[in-house]
Order: C-alpha cells, then sequence, then structure tokens
C-alpha cells in the first residue's frame, strides 16, 4: 500500500478521533463545540502547507514554518488531551485508561505528521499511475516544461518546475525540485 496514503489515512484518522473527543466534551452549544474542533483541523492544514508549500529559502521562512506548525501542533495536543481524558472520566473509564488513551491519538497525529513531512520531501514519492524516474529523465522533462514555461511568457521556478512534473506524472519532492531548477539553469 502506498505510504503517502497510509499516512493520510492515519492522520485522517487521529484528527477525526480528535475533533469528536472535542466536540463531544464542548457544552451542546454550537459555538463551545466548533471552537473545540478548530485545533485538530488547523493543525492538519498546517502539516499540508509545510509539506506541500513550496517554500523560499532562508531562516526567517523556516523559523515561520516551524515555529507557527509547532504552536498549532502543542495547542492542538494539549486541547485534544484535555477534552479527551475529561470525556473519557465522564464516562466511568478508569483513571489510568482515561490519562492513556488519549496518549494514543496524539502519538498517532505525531507519527502520521512526521511520516507526511517526511513524504513531501522524499526524492521521489511513487502514487498510482505514477513513475519514478532517475535524474537524467527528469533533466530532459524539465527542460520540456522550461520550454513550455519560456513560450508562455512565464518566468521558470521552482514551484512551476515541480508542477509541471507533476502534471506529467512525475513526482518530485521541492528539495530535488531545487536541485533539479540548478541543473536547468546551469545547463542554461
Amino acid at each position: 500500500m502506498n505510504p503517502r496514503v497510509i499516512a493520510w489515512a492515519a492522520f485522517v484518522l487521529g484528527a477525526g478521533a480528535s475533533v469528536a473527543a472535542n466536540v463531544a466534551h464542548a457544552r451542546a452549544e454550537t459555538g463551545p463545540r466548533l471552537a473545540s474542533a478548530f485545533a485538530p483541523v488547523a493543525l492538519l492544514l498546517c502539516v499540508e502547507l509545510v509539506a506541500q508549500v513550496s517554500w523560499p529559502q532562508g531562516r526567517a521562512w523556516a523559523w515561520g514554518r516551524w515555529l507557527g506548525t509547532g504552536v498549532v501542533a502543542l495547542v492542538a495536543g494539549v486541547t485534544s488531551y484535555l477534552h479527551m481524558r475529561g470525556l473519557l472520566v465522564s464516562y466511568g473509564e478508569t483513571p489510568l485508561v482515561a490519562t492513556l488513551q488519549p496518549l494514543a491519538v496524539d502519538g498517532l497525529m505525531i507519527v502520521s505528521s512526521v511520516a507526511l513531512l517526511a513524504l513531501g520531501r522524499s526524492p521521489a514519492v511513487p502514487v498510482a499511475g505514477t513513475v519514478r524516474t532517475d535524474v537524467d529523465e527528469l533533466l530532459l522533462v524539465g527542460q520540456a516544461v522550461a520550454g513550455e514555461l519560456a513560450a508562455r511568457g512565464d518566468r521558470l521556478t521552482r514551484a512551476a518546475l515541480i508542477r509541471g512534473l507533476r502534471s506529467r506524472g512525475h513526482p518530485i519532492s521541492t528539495t530535488r525540485g531545487s536541485e533539479l531548477l540548478k541543473a536547468l539553469r546551469d545547463a542554461a
């Protein structure tokens, strides 16, 4: 099975359990229920943004994305843990189970988040219907993408290059996209 599918399934399962516990723990009014569901959903979006956006280089960008994601993860983890623990206690679970069970959900979300980040940066993640290629073939496809961009009057950027490669069925990480962009510019 595709590792990206497994990582996403695990993340969605963890986020779903967290949202469900948070909402069940909240008062019956709509406002508290929506507010309690926010943190796990925000974490899901942060992880996807960190994994998928072609971030510019530089310390400020790195600090911004990692610090921001860390804050959201901390808030989501603490909120999720306390809500799930409170819910389990209210259901009559033993103190040990009520203390430990939420850690399984938070642990699942941590591992799946890290897996999604790792998969977003891997050299080539095979996806159904795509072909893993070597660097030489990527260089040829990259040259074709660069040519199409030039013909349209568009600038050759890492993001445009990656989009062009992915649209042709060549999975590529942002790191490998940067390397390919450098190789294309060196060849020109």
